[in-house]
C-alpha cells in the first residue's frame, strides 16, 4: 500500500545536508503523524553525496535514493524523482532545508482539504535587495504575459501535488520541463500558501 505522502529532493553534491535534511524532514511528519517516504535523487554528484543516501537509507526504511547518471539539472531530478514516488500526494523541495520542514503539515492540511496542488510563495526578506526583488516580479510578469499561464512571483519548486496531477505531470512526456510553468498550466484546483 502506497504511503499518503513522497517527499522528492534533488541533490546535487549536497553530502553533507543529507542527514540533516532527512533528520528535520522526518521529525516534522512523524510529529504530525503523517506516513511517508523520503527520495532522495542524487543528480550526477561528484562528492559522496550518493554514498551518504545509501548510508542513510540502510537505518531508515522509509528512505530511497536514485542515482541519476550523470547532472540532468534541477528539473530533470524533479521529473525523475516524481517518477519514482509512490505517495498519493507528493512534495517536491530542495535539500538545503531553504524550504521549511516546519510547513509540511500545512501543505498537507491544504491537500486533505480538497486541493490538488498546494504552491508555496516566497516572501522577500528585508535583506532581500530591490534588484532582487524587481528581477523575479519581472521574470514571472513576463512568463505569464507570454505563455497565458499565470505564476505568482516568489513561486517556488516546494509544492505539493496530489497524484492526479503527478501523473498528469508525467504524460505530458516533456524531456526538458519547466515544471513550475507546466503545473500552472494544468489547471487543477490550487493554493498558495506564503
Amino acid at each position: 500500500m502506497p504511503p499518503e505522502l513522497s517527499i522528492v529532493v534533488p541533490m546535487f553534491n549536497e553530502q553533507t545536508n543529507v542527514e540533516p535534511f532527512v533528520a528535520a524532514v522526518s521529525a516534522a511528519l512523524v510529529t504530525a503523524g503523517i506516513e511517508h517516504e523520503i527520495v532522495l535523487v542524487d543528480d550526477g554528484s561528484s562528492d559522496g553525496t550518493w554514498a551518504a543516501i545509501v548510508e542513510l537509507a540502510r537505518a531508515r526504511p522509509a528512505l530511497r535514493g536514485i542515482s541519476l547518471s550523470r547532472n540532468f539539472g534541477h528539473q530533470g531530478a524533479l521529473l525523475a524523482g516524481l517518477n519514482h514516488a509512490r505517495g498519493r500526494a507528493v512534495i517536491t523541495m530542495d535539500g538545503d532545508l531553504q524550504h521549511p520542514p516546519e510547513t509540511l503539515p500545512e501543505l498537507v492540511a491544504a491537500w486533505r482539504d480538497g486541493f490538488k496542488v498546494v504552491n508555496t510563495r516566497r516572501l522577500d526578506s528585508e535583506d532581500t535587495s530591490f534588484f532582487k526583488r524587481l528581477t523575479s516580479r519581472g521574470f514571472y510578469w513576463l512568463f505569464s504575459r507570454l505563455t497565458g499561464v499565470t505564476m505568482e512571483a516568489g513561486a517556488s519548486d516546494f509544492r505539493l501535488l496530489d497524484r492526479d496531477a503527478v501523473e498528469a505531470l508525467i504524460r505530458l512526456g516533456d524531456a526538458d520541463p519547466f515544471i513550475r510553468g507546466l503545473v500552472s498550466w494544468l489547471g487543477f484546483q490550487t493554493k498558495t500558501i506564503p
